[in-house]
């Protein structure tokens, strides 16, 4: 995983979305809720980060994967079953139609609040 040093302009955004990765994915053969959404946060990511990239971030910087894989290995680590922080139900319907946002870093996903 590239994280481009013009991320860490938007710190508090880039703690979240470290925080939605260790509190958004689980353990275990099984894709449970917070899987899914991991995985549906990366393909959004992909669609939005372009070739051959995938990209989350704002207009600040983003944090970029070089595949799909890799993305959803990040944002599936650790993920209890039956974590509350994240609503996965109104994640995964925000990112139904993913926001696309021109980052300094190219193009990424606009992580829906929900997500979050």
């Amino acid at each position: 995983m590239k994280i481009p040093v013009s991320a860490f302009r938007s710190l508090p955004r880039l703690i979240v979305l470290a925080s939605l990765a260790v509190s958004a994915a689980g353990c275990g053969g099984d894709d449970n809720a917070c899987v899914k959404v991991a995985k549906t946060i990366c393909a959004a990511a992909c669609s939005c980060g372009g070739s051959g990239r995938c990209a989350i971030g704002d207009s600040s910087g983003a944090i970029t994967f070089s595949n799909e894989s890799g993305c959803v290995t990040v944002y599936s680590l650790g993920c209890p079953d039956g974590d509350g922080s994240v609503d996965f139900a109104a994640c995964q319907s925000a990112l139904s139609s993913p926001a696309c946002v021109q980052s300094s870093d190219g193009p990424a996903l606009d992580l829906p609040a929900a997500c979050e």
